[in-house]
């Protein structure tokens, strides 16, 4: 091996130079200024392979943390440093930036955005520490699994490191722009640019776009203007493809809802079992609730309809109706055997949906939203108080609170059995989500995990601020007196009406099984619960007659079942208009494109992330995460559009968005999000439930 191979001039072919070397005499074709530079080809890193194992092919695992302390560490051969000083004293200064320049970078295929280093502000006496630093890189596990991944050999040439001028600017960053007829998008990553440095570089970027296609610059802003130090092919997030039905019957297109519907999200953020849209279609053709209920793309939609209200019940009247109904329901459920058959428990479900959703649950929204237009009115400064002041109201959930606590910190065996026992005979109804075709705590064979879940107290009602006492006039302080504890009832019974709406929809669930398991021993069914995947009406007749259908009840079942797991991966359509900030909490930031519905997972720098269904919501993840991380989407509360995280999500294909101001604080573990990366933003769907977390 000649030394003299070791270091190459600009401009040099990717073949032997790599990505950013190649990538400078790219730019100096376009016109623009490059910094002065060399390369130090991958001789050495052959070199050191060779020395290590004695074969520059096919590198056994075992031998990469060997190799990279050994690169890390050992000195470099005598000829190539002396050909290393030699270069540098050539080029000038005292400054220098050393950068990985190898084969996989800077491809559209594969970008390798920050996974390997590079080191910036060199001194002259330390850039031979600062190859072997950039070249030991290439074996670290990121950049390992981030190679794998794309089905590449970890040794795949060449290996070499870029060596140019270090450039100090008052400002620098990175433009991005798809296409000659896209605005340029300009990320600062430190310092200020001037408006007419900005449209400079807009008009820069314009002109390489018309040469190279789609482009990313590195810039850098110095005292003689801008110094460009990279380019790559800007990959840009895939457009947002348009929202497309699923082929059901039941399922109604974005144009029949029209813009007045909303997704109801609070309750039913994933796609309906076909049980479930069964139970919404009786639902609509025979309760009188205030609303319409509608299934789009599986996902359930309501709207206001005041032609539907149920008979009113004031506020004030709230305790005494909800009572009544319990009493009835408690009677009503008595009565029913263990094993009722379906078209009792659905006379059931249906007798006491209206009463309890269209009487009790409109009370409830009326008494909580006169509160709210009586803030609006003599308190408009002070209505962020209304959350506190309905907090932590005696109810079910203090009781639920309460048990589970009891369940899941009992001292002994014995001691958390009957604790569980008594917990399951006020909450087994239950269900783990808001579906028929839902799995019920009584189902379950131990107790939700709670003992990290925060307490809700048996509290008194809170105090009202002095600010709010001040302001309110007394001629009506009686009436916000009223008001509140009107509402205060109106929360209590909105967390009541859930355990009691559990109750009603149990029976219809035994009765469901029971068919289920009958179909089971005919041997049309594989399983009990597959009954959820067949349509509701079918399920109903198929209980009067006990006959063979005609179409295989399997078949019918693997088809639904695949059309539901489409639907979980295809996010409701009209979320612009269907899904209020009234409704959920949304967060902004900047989006790579896609759109995908998990639960929250809190990262911890340096953990490795293999749940792919998940949400990885961090403080900040550094490029060298990112090829250890396999997660349905990330939300970042730094970095900006064109960074590396964001670039190498597009890569990746894996919906993000950064730059998420408190996105750590309010998405809590567990937490169902919607994230939108093609808006920008973040919506909080559902909060955890103590088993989620």
């Amino acid at each position: 091996m000649k030394a003299g191979a070791f270091i190459a001039a600009l401009p040099i072919a990717a073949d032997i130079g790599g990505g950013k070397a190649a990538s400078l005499g790219r730019l100096a074709v376009c016109g623009l200024r490059v910094p002065a530079g060399f390369v130090c080809t991958d001789v050495l890193f052959r070199l050191w392979v060779q020395h290590v194992h004695g074969n520059a092919v096919g590198l056994p695992d075992q031998f990469l943390d060997l190799l990279r302390e050994q690169i890390r560490d050992a000195p470099m051969p005598p000829t190539m440093q002396a050909e290393l000083s030699a270069a540098l004293l050539a080029l000038g200064g005292n400054r220098f930036s050393v950068r990985s320049s190898f084969a996989l970078e800077d491809n559209a295929d594969a970008l390798a955005a920050g996974v390997f280093e590079s080191a910036i502000d060199v001194s002259r006496n330390d850039v031979a520490a600062a190859v072997r630093q950039v070249l030991a890189s290439a074996l670290s596990p990121a950049a390992v699994a981030y190679v794998r991944a794309r089905h590449r050999d970890i040794l795949q040439g060449p290996m070499s490191v870029l060596v140019h001028r270090f450039i100090a600017g008052t400002a620098s960053g990175h433009v991005a722009v798809p296409s000659r007829t896209t605005q340029p998008s300009v990320w600062v990553q430190h310092g200020i640019l001037a408006l007419e440095h900005r449209t400079l570089l807009e008009q820069t970027a314009h002109s390489v776009v018309s040469v190279l296609g789609s482009s990313e610059l590195e810039w850098v802003l110095g005292s003689d203007g801008f110094t460009f130090v990279q380019w790559r092919p800007f990959v840009p997030a895939p457009p947002a493809a348009p929202w497309r039905p699923t082929a059901n019957a039941t399922n109604l297109t974005p144009a029949a809802l029209g813009p007045d519907w909303q997704w109801d999200a609070s309750h039913n953020p994933a796609p309906l079992s076909p049980a479930q849209q069964g139970l919404v279609t009786l639902v609509q053709q025979h309760c009188r609730v205030g609303f319409d209920q509608q299934v789009c793309g599986g996902y359930l939609f309501y709207k206001k309809n005041d032609s539907r209200a149920a008979p009113p019940l004031e506020p004030e009247d709230l305790d005494e109706g909800f009572l009544q109904l319990q009493d009835a329901l408690q009677s009503d459920l008595a009565a029913l055997p263990a094993r009722p058959d379906l078209q009792a428990a659905l006379s059931l479900f249906l007798r006491h949906y209206e009463t309890l959703v269209g009487t009790v649950g409109t009370a409830v929204r009326v008494g909580k939203r006169r509160l709210q237009d009586f803030m609006d009115e003599h308190a408009p400064d002070q209505a962020r108080l209304i959350p506190g002041l309905l907090a932590h109201q005696p109810c079910k959930a203090t009781e639920r609170l309460r048990l589970l606590r009891d369940a899941s910190t009992a001292p002994t065996p014995l001691q958390a059995d009957a604790a569980w026992k008594a917990y399951l005979a006020v909450f087994g109804d239950e269900p783990t989500q808001w579906d028929v075709a839902a799995r019920t705590q009584r189902e379950l064979t131990s107790p939700w995990q709670s003992s990290d879940a925060p307490f809700r107290r048996d509290s008194r009602d809170a105090a009202i601020p002095v600010e709010l006492e001040c302001t309110i006039a007394p001629e009506v302080r009686d009436t916000f007196t009223a008001l509140l504890a009107a509402a205060r009832r109106c929360v209590a019974r909105g967390e009541d009406d859930d355990w009691l709406y559990a109750r009603l929809q149990a029976p219809v669930r035994r009765a469901c099984l029971a068919l289920g398991t009958l179909l089971v021993e005919r041997r049309l069914l594989d399983q009990a619960d597959d009954i959820f995947f067949l349509p509701l009406e079918l399920t109903r007749s198929l209980e009067t007659t006990l006959h063979t259908p005609s179409a295989p009840l399997r078949e019918m079942v693997r088809s639904a079942k695949s059309l539901h797991a489409q639907q979980a991966q295809n996010p409701p359509p009209l979320l612009g208009s269907a899904l209020s900030a009234k409704q959920a909490s949304t967060l902004r930031g900047h989006g790579t494109g896609g759109r995908i519905v998990g639960r929250v997972r809190h990262y911890q720098a340096g953990q490795r992330f293999t749940d792919s269904t998940e949400i990885v919501v961090a403080t900040s993840l550094l490029p060298t995460d990112l090829p250890l991380i396999q997660a349905a989407a990330l939300v970042v509360e730094t970095g900006g559009a064109l960074d590396h995280v964001a670039a190498q999500a597009r890569e990746r294909n894996i919906p993000a968005l950064v730059g998420v101001t408190n996105a750590c604080s309010s998405l809590r573990m567990g937490d169902l999000v919607l994230v939108d990366a093609d808006a920008g933003v973040v919506v909080l769907l559902t909060k955890a439930s103590p088993q989620d977390r």
